[in-house]
C-alpha cells in the first residue's frame, strides 16, 4: 500500500516537472520564433 502511494506520488511529481518544463520549452521556443519574425520583418 505505501509502496504504490510512493509511486503514484512520484509518477505525478515527474509528470509535473515534465509538464512543467515542456511549457517553458515552448514559450522559449515560441519567443525565439517571434523574435526572428520581428528581426526579418523588420
Amino acid at each position: 500500500m505505501l509502496l504504490s502511494l510512493l509511486i503514484l506520488i512520484n509518477i505525478l511529481v515527474f509528470g509535473w516537472t515534465k509538464a512543467l518544463t515542456l511549457k517553458s520549452a515552448l514559450k522559449v521556443l515560441l519567443g525565439s520564433l517571434s523574435l526572428h519574425w520581428a528581426f526579418y520583418a523588420g
